[in-house]
């Protein structure tokens, strides 16, 4: 007869057989071919059947006899399958041979492992996980014993095991934490992360066994750990990497209003503004009050100044405004302050207040943006951390006046993206009128001087040639120069440095 060559389904392997009837009679190695016939015989009884049990009587481990196992003739079965198929029977046909086949660990064997079994579980043992510990007794310990399946050791059972020790260290473990990105010496780092953590890892029995079977009192059990959805992986993608925008302001020292400034810095250190989020002062970081840490000091309320609780903390906004400003990102809400006040940036500042007006800062970056805002006696700066995205440069300012005591100013910002797209430019606004006097020249006790502003337009330009790309500023810029000299009365310059 003809030899074919064939390749197993099963396990791939090439082999020759003399074939009798149709090629595609046989498509297993002889090999895999017996498996698959004592897999599907295992209806009709098993190979061999050693099995033996432990029992506890009287806190005792006792070997139980093992049963006699049910053999299933595999080979003729096998034979009579492919004879029934060589004849065309359908379905195939063969006849079940079985045989009883008597234990084959002995008598001796039985008692020994039960006597080591005993000898090994005599003083119980000390789980510990973490800081915490739990003494298991012998009875309990004794209870989790199994023998292995060809009757010449013992296991420790996984399931009954592992469900006494998660009730024993039930509470054990924590939530876990977020991971935060920080910034240490200039370098961004992502701390903390930790997984959320229970009793007890997989291996709980693997780690029973093997120190019962080394004779060991203490067995070191470890978590399970269930990764936080914002853990040090999730940080790792957000692309907080490099300084993109950084502004510096300056005041006195020793006024209240410092106090203020470092509070509100402290608070929203580390704030993350994720894609497509926006970051709200007032939101972040609440009402400003003195159980939070906060003094009162300068506002500008009803357009003069007063103190109130959280007073000064618009140098924080202002400083962040630039930032943001010079960084390339948008607002969602900003308001200058009502009366122009000599430190800051002529018509590009922000004031807040409770609950509004608001500064809110828009990510519409593919990166997150870490605020970093860090501040001394005499001075406050924002830095902002992601992935370089988009630069802005003041382009331009104009101002115009409005009723008899008001000045509009518009100041003109462009941005130049990363990836050479046409830059965009957008306007801020800013509206100032004189301490205690509106826009039409009356007195404002009483009048509240908040104002709503236009939101910002945007306008695209031309393509401007690689060589006119501007990093992003990381220092304090010069107040911008205007043809027009801004209105700055002297009441309001006197007033300036205890102001917001």
């Amino acid at each position: 007869m003809p030899t074919y060559e064939y390749r197993c389904k099963t396990c791939g392997h090439q082999f020759d057989i003399v074939q009798s009837f149709t090629d595609d009679a046989l498509t297993e190695c002889p090999s895999c071919h017996e498996a698959t016939l004592k897999k599907g015989l295992e209806p009709f009884g098993t190979p061999r059947d050693d099995s033996i049990t432990f029992s506890v009587q009287g806190g005792t481990i006792r070997v139980n006899d093992g049963k006699a196992g049910i053999a299933a003739d595999v080979a003729t079965v096998g034979a009579e399958l492919l004879a029934s198929a060589r004849h065309g029977e359908s379905p195939i046909r063969a006849t079940v041979n079985t045989t009883m086949l008597a234990p084959t660990v002995s008598k001796e064997a039985r008692a020994a492992l039960a006597d080591l079994a005993n000898r090994v579980t005599a003083n119980g043992i000390t789980l510990k996980l973490g800081d915490a510990t739990k003494a298991i007794d012998r009875a309990t310990l004794r209870s989790w014993i199994r023998p292995t399946s060809d009757g010449n050791d013992f296991v420790v059972d996984d399931k009954t095991s592992r469900t006494a020790v998660v009730a024993a260290f039930s509470g054990a473990g924590g939530p876990g934490r977020d991971a935060k990105i920080v910034v240490f010496g200039g370098q961004v780092l992502i701390v903390e992360g930790e997984p959320a953590t229970a009793c007890c890892n997989a291996d709980t029995s693997t780690r029973i066994n093997t120190a019962l079977h080394a004779r060991s009192a203490v067995t070191e059990l470890a978590y399970t750990e269930t990764p936080r959805p914002k853990g040090r992986e999730w940080a790792a993608t957000l692309g907080v990497k490099e300084l993109v925008g950084e502004f510096t302001t300056r005041y006195p020292a020793g006024q209240p209003r410092v106090v203020n400034i470092k509070r509100i810095a402290e608070l929203t250190q580390g704030a993350l503004i994720e894609p497509g989020k926006t970051f709200s002062i007032n939101e972040f970081v609440g009402r400003r009050t003195v159980e939070n840490g906060f003094v009162s000091g300068g506002v500008i309320q009803d357009g003069v100044f007063q103190e109130d609780v959280g007073g000064g903390i618009s140098q924080y906004a202002t400083t962040l405004f630039n930032a943001a400003f010079f960084g390339g990102l948008d607002y969602a809400k900003y308001q200058s302050h009502s009366i122009y006040i000599t430190r800051y940036p002529y018509g590009r500042e922000a004031t807040v207040s409770f609950p509004a007006p608001d500064l809110e800062i828009t990510n519409s970056t593919p990166y997150a943006v870490l605020v970093w805002p860090t501040a001394t006696d005499t001075s406050i700066t924002v830095q902002l951390y992601s992935t370089i995205y988009a630069t802005g440069t003041q382009t331009g300012q104009t101002e115009r006046p409005v009723g008899t005591s008001c000045t509009r100013v518009t100041t003109e910002r462009t941005r130049t993206y990363s990836d050479g797209r046409v830059p965009k430019v957008d306007t801020f606004s800013a509206l100032y009128q004189r301490e205690g006097i509106d826009c039409n020249g009356n007195p404002t006790a009483g009048a509240t001087t908040t104002t709503t502003l236009p939101p910002p337009t945007t306008t695209t330009l031309p393509a401007l040639p690689p060589t006119t790309t501007v990093p992003p500023t990381t220092s304090t810029p010069a107040p911008p120069t205007s043809t027009t000299a801004p209105p700055a009365p002297p009441t309001t310059v006197a007033a300036a440095p205890p102001g917001p």
